[in-house]
């Protein structure tokens, strides 16, 4: 063999042993620093669509709050407080007793589209001139549900003072409210409803 045609067979093998070297090298770089990076920016990109999701349901579960906010401020500043009606004796109390509570309470449309899980009655106490009857709820369902529930159960035409309510999110990561609430249904002792 002349000596041109082995420089240029050595030549050629090193071209080819260069690429090899430069494919394997690509290949390398995809498989393991451009690949990883793709799948966490695909992640990210998902978790971005998620949060912006939440975001949305945030902002309108926060006007839900403010459009109830407002109608209760309405409402106090036309003075249409039915509790306070009650106690004054100017307005006679459609719920009189626990039993037509718990009946109201039962209500589909009272509890549209929230689940009653627990509802318990404590014996009846005197407390300052009434009758006291403790009761502890709880319930589960949407967030909107839940304050157009507790919304209502605070609108109630009956004497109910809510002495606690713990609030909880589902642990499952579903969009559901955990209510647990504690309050007292009143009577006036010796006034009309009273049992």
């Amino acid at each position: 063999m002349e000596k041109g045609s082995l420089s240029k067979t050595a030549q050629s093998r090193e071209v080819l042993l260069l690429i090899v070297a430069s494919l394997m090298l690509v290949f390398v770089f995809v498989r393991y620093i451009i690949s990883p990076l793709g799948e966490k920016i695909r992640g990210t990109s998902e978790k971005l669509v998620q949060l912006k999701l939440e975001e949305k349901v945030l902002k309108s579960q926060i006007d839900l709050l403010k459009k109830q906010d407002t109608k209760k401020r309405t409402a106090a500043e036309l003075g249409e407080n039915v509790k306070l009606e009650i106690l004054k004796g100017n307005r006679e109390a459609p719920v009189r007793n626990v039993n037509e509570l718990i009946q109201t309470i039962a209500t589909p449309s009272f509890q549209h589209g929230m689940t009653v899980d627990a509802l318990s009655v404590k014996p009846t106490e005197s407390r300052g001139g009434y009758l006291a009857t403790p009761f502890e709820l709880t319930t589960h369902g949407p967030f909107d549900q839940t304050l157009s529930f507790l919304d209502k159960l605070d609108r109630l035409p009956a004497l109910v003072l809510v002495d606690s309510v713990d609030l909880a999110i589902d642990a499952k990561g579903k969009r559901v409210i955990h209510v647990a609430l504690a309050a007292s249904f009143y009577q006036m002792e010796g006034l009309r409803g009273a049992k």
